[in-house]
């Protein structure tokens, strides 16, 4: 399986990109990051994509992602609400950047998807006909609280965001 990892340069990130590298599942991890990896993570199975601004995705990005069959996105990035400037720089990492990158890959990724090799034949052929499900996988941080209407005794805002 070849996937997207973004927040590779961060804590959970590049503990989910060391454990891609080591699974054999994973044949290739195409690293979305602002800035290049420490060099304990070149490997063959990495690539480093260089992408500044993660509210917008070049038609030559996701032509290249979809020319090499990605099949999935891990969504690490973030970090906790004092990291950044102010609230709404928190909730454009939080809220806006994934929402924008599924909808781009949604858009322009799964849509060419085949089922990978050596997937249960049983599933006959219309699963290659009508694509196969592109996986977007969002990593959440401890306390974030899915329910945007509860009131929360404490960082209210902050935990409605991830």
């Amino acid at each position: 399986m070849k996937i997207i990892l973004t927040g590779s340069t961060g804590f959970i990130g590049a503990e989910i990109l060391t454990q891609c590298i080591a699974h054999s599942f994973i044949t290739h991890i195409y690293v979305l990051t602002r800035r290049p990896l420490d060099t304990q993570f070149s490997h063959k199975k990495v690539t480093q994509l260089l992408h500044e601004d993660f509210e917008k995705y070049p038609e030559v990005l996701l032509d290249r992602l979809r020319d090499e069959g990605v099949q999935a996105c891990i969504w690490a990035l973030g970090g906790k609400p004092e990291a950044f400037k102010d609230i709404d720089e928190a909730r454009a990492v939080g809220i806006s950047y994934p929402i924008c990158a599924a909808e781009a890959f949604a858009k322009h990724l799964a849509p060419a998807l085949k089922p990978y090799k050596g997937y249960p034949e049983k599933l006959g052929p219309a699963v290659g006909e009508a694509g196969f499900p592109f996986r977007f996988v969002f990593i959440s941080a401890w306390g974030a609280e899915h329910d945007q209407f509860r009131k929360l005794w404490m960082s209210n805002d902050t935990r409605k965001i991830k």
